[in-house]
């Protein structure tokens, strides 16, 4: 990768730097973690969020561990434009789109709305905490070209996944092969349930396992408003592909209808089918949960009763806080701003100290997005938000410098760095 993007592709260490391939950073064994959140919600171009690369930490050795990395795909997209000189919609159009016949996919609303300006396009939608169904908007995520955002049609998909199936052209024999075969492990999920219980492994961009002894290929995709499914089996000459318009329960429902369909093609009894249906409304429960106290102390299983106070005002953790890779922070100490109710007192003789993050992304359309510091116990915080309507809490910490003053902020905000802060700094005129 670095031999051809010398200077965008760098990561934070010099011997990675030199070594990751492309197939490495197709098949998710760059020894990089997602860090999904340094261009999902930002503005960044595809070079910038490639170039944001060296700035992000490496949990793993290269080739010794499966981590989804959305980064990769997306610096893939970037090395095709730098290579050839094409947009990467301009590109796949070319190669792919094109030679299929695939005259209704597009790279981005705007190109598909001023190509079919009388075609309706589907909308994405959300739940609020109010349980009202909104609408996204058209969420574009151009930043994330080469891992998703693209539009298209039932019609267009299904020439796609024939293609697939029946190994055929614009895509070589060759390509094809590389494509399906397992070029590492996801270790992260084994399947207990006995039709899928071999272990799932990844060639480049498809999940590749077992189900009732017939090879399955598969891949999901999701983004605000949208989630899909496709599935197929190479020897059955069979496929799937499910599209709705709403990120987790319409992926999880995609989920259910294709294991269905997949066990009517396998005519398998209902009596010995696998019920994903309470699976489904498990996770949906969990998505559509308020934090309570039993949430937070599971967070911080011990702390004092009362909790400690916060070591100074409020107004010293107040400021800009700035990440080389991840979105600015502006934190406020103002009411107004605050979702101020995310988050539940530590106990009925205490009354939440709260701040405020009122920009969390840069990308000017996730107002909606509420986001809040809890103060728990003396040095210690949590953070509570809802991204496109799921629930996250984390715990996060303030560095004080002599003056009283915080200086930085940490989060715990990529799992797999495991339990490791990354820290913004405090610019200091803020």
């Amino acid at each position: 990768m670095h031999s051809i993007i010398p200077d965008d592709f760098v990561l934070q260490d010099d011997w990675y730097t030199t070594h990751v391939t492309i197939e490495d950073a197709l098949s998710h064994r760059s020894g990089l973690p997602r860090h999904d959140f340094t261009w999902a919600f930002n503005t960044a171009s595809l070079r910038d969020a490639v170039r944001n690369l060296r700035h992000l930490p490496l949990t793993e050795p290269i080739r010794t561990k499966f981590q989804y990395c959305n980064l990769m795909f997306i610096t893939m997209g970037h090395l095709i434009e730098s290579v050839t000189g094409k947009t990467l919609g301009d590109f796949l159009r070319a190669h792919i789109w094109a030679p299929l016949g695939m005259d209704e996919t597009f790279i981005s609303f705007a190109e598909a709305r001023a190509a079919r300006p009388h075609v309706d396009i589907s909308r994405g939608y959300y739940t609020d905490r109010a349980g009202n169904t909104a609408d996204v908007g058209d969420y574009d995520w151009s930043q994330s070209g080469g891992a998703g955002n693209i539009i298209s049609s039932a019609t267009d998909y299904a020439k796609w996944l024939r293609a697939m199936i029946d190994r055929a052209l614009p895509i070589s024999p060759r390509s094809h092969t590389e494509l399906t075969r397992a070029h590492s492990i996801d270790r992260s999920f084994v399947p207990s349930f006995g039709p899928d219980s071999a272990p799932i492994t990844y060639g480049f961009g498809w999940f590749i396992h077992s189900y009732y002894g017939e090879l399955l290929i598969e891949h999901g995709g999701a983004q605000p408003g949208y989630g899909t499914g496709v599935f197929y089996f190479p020897r059955k000459k069979f496929g799937l592909a499910l599209f709705s318009n709403n990120m987790m329960a319409g992926s999880l429902v995609n989920q259910i209808l294709a294991y269905d369909l997949m066990d009517d093609l396998f005519q398998i009894p209902d009596k010995e089918r696998l019920d994903l249906v309470p699976l489904g409304d498990q996770v949906l429960r969990m998505i559509n949960s308020t934090f309570t106290r039993e949430t937070l102390q599971q967070l911080y299983p011990t702390i004092p009763d009362p909790p400690l106070p916060p070591p100074v005002n409020l107004s010293a953790f107040v400021g800009v806080y700035t990440h080389p890779a991840y979105p600015v922070l502006n934190i406020t100490d103002g009411d107004d701003h605050c979702a101020g109710d995310l988050l539940p007192p530590w106990s009925n003789d205490t009354k939440p100290v709260k701040l405020c993050i009122t920009s969390l992304f840069d990308n000017g359309r996730d107002s909606y997005t509420p986001v809040e510091i809890t103060h728990v116990s003396g040095d210690f915080w949590a953070l509570a938000a809802e991204f496109s309507t799921m629930p996250a809490l984390t715990k996060v910490e303030f560095r004080l410098g002599p003056d009283g003053h915080a200086h930085s902020f940490g989060a715990l905000i990529e799992p797999a760095m495991k339990g490791e802060f990354l820290w913004w700094d405090r610019n200091k005129d803020s």
